[in-house]
């Protein structure tokens, strides 16, 4: 395989696993926000998204007892709620926290009556009937809702008339008693009158919107809530009884899963890609910068390829194979080996040349400053027969 498949097999199996690794981050993030968008669903509105996981876990048992998930009754317990399991007659079967005041048997259509709130009943119940191992059971879920409570106890005598709340003293008391507070909005949701209403942190004006997120999710505000709507005078009553002091009062709680969950995702991936890039430096500029200190190397004059601590090519290992991060580059590290082994070869031919030629000129001068006999009597003959030369060409002359 060429240099150039490898490097493109390389970077695309490279980006490859990044793209994995971020999907599987992604993932690992969409399943926490998950299971945290259920646990508040399961708070806000364990009625409807709590119950039906309850049936879907229980066991029933041999003596037609039914076993509950215990994180599942952390939640009824949490609620303050109950539980009842009713046969197909009507009576109590198995139960769970279920108060004294709750009826063990209900007759025909007289659990349907305090189901849809024509007959009134202690708690707000929610029903479900589901088929477990060829059985059918109901299941009853009870909560109590003190401002409910308290709503039907003085609603009978609530008035309001010329503008002016008009409240029994015992009214007053038992609004005293349970540390709520009244007020009166017209047909807008801007207050007319209130009784016993904090100083500060209670609005004077609700939407629509405000008043169903207030009575439908409870648990977001801390308050117990509860309305009753005068059709005559077209205003609302809303009894208020703060709950739980932890209540963070937030109006949207899935912001503290998603934001936290954006934000840790960005992170992880910022610093997925930071050490992805490390990685490729090191896994491709390494070689490439040994390479270029090699060829720093060869212009300075030194023909070994750098080493590293154990006196071993850093491009090998000690068995002489190529190191892994190395082995994409094997036809260029070839040739540089090649090349120095040249280099390295002419350096020491050119060695030998200069070497012989300082031995034959510092030859000839040793023999010009002492010649032998026989170069010594050439050297005499040469000089005579330069002397002789003149003298026979002036004699010619002469005659």
């Amino acid at each position: 395989m060429s240099i150039r498949r490898r490097l493109m097999t390389r970077f695309i199996g490279m980006l490859a696993g990044a793209v994995v690794l971020i999907i599987l981050l992604g993932s690992v993030a969409t399943y926490w926000v998950v299971q945290k968008v259920n646990e508040v669903n399961l708070v806000d509105d364990f009625a409807v998204n709590g119950l039906d996981q309850l049936i879907n876990t229980a066991e029933i048992q041999p003596d037609n007892t039914i076993q509950y998930d215990p994180e599942l009754l952390k939640q009824v317990d949490k609620n303050q709620g109950w539980l009842q399991v009713l046969d197909e007659q009507g009576y109590a079967i198995d139960e769970y926290h279920t108060p004294a005041d709750v009826p063990t048997h209900y007759k025909p259509g007289e659990l349907i009556a305090y189901w849809e709130i024509q007959k009134p009943f202690p708690y707000q119940i929610v029903m479900l009937i589901r088929e477990k191992n060829g059985k059918e059971f109901t299941l009853l879920y009870g909560e109590s809702n003190p401002a409910k409570s308290l709503m039907n106890k003085i609603r009978s005598d609530l008035a309001f008339t010329n503008g002016k709340l008009d409240l029994q003293p015992d009214q007053q008391e038992a609004l005293r008693a349970a540390n709520a507070y009244l007020q009166v909005l017209d047909a807008s949701g801007s207050e007319l009158s209130s009784y016993n209403k904090p100083a500060m942190g209670v609005p004077s004006e609700y939407t629509i919107q405000e008043l169903v997120l207030q009575v439908r999710y409870p648990s977001r505000s801390g308050m117990s809530v509860a309305t009753w709507y005068d059709e005559q005078n077209e205003t609302t009553w809303l009894i208020s009884i703060p709950g739980d002091p932890l209540a963070t009062g937030n109006q949207n709680p899935y912001s503290f899963i998603l934001e936290p969950a954006l934000v840790v995702l960005i992170v992880s991936i910022i610093i997925l890609l930071i050490l992805l890039a490390f990685w490729y430096a090191n896994r491709f500029g390494s070689p490439m910068l040994h390479m270029l200190q090699w060829l720093q190397r060869l212009e300075r004059g030194h023909y070994e390829e750098p080493t590293g601590a154990f006196g071993v090519p850093r491009s090998q290992r000690r068995n002489g194979k190529w190191k892994r991060k190395y082995n994409v580059y094997a036809e260029v590290l070839r040739s540089m080996q090649a090349l120095s082994h040249t280099l390295k070869q002419d350096e020491e031919l050119r060695k030998q040349t200069d070497s012989l030629r300082e031995e034959w000129i510092a030859g000839i001068t040793h023999d010009l400053k002492t010649p032998s006999p026989p170069f010594r009597d050439m050297l005499i003959c040469l000089r005579r027969i330069n002397i002789a030369g003149p003298r026979r060409k002036s004699g010619n002359l002469q005659a």
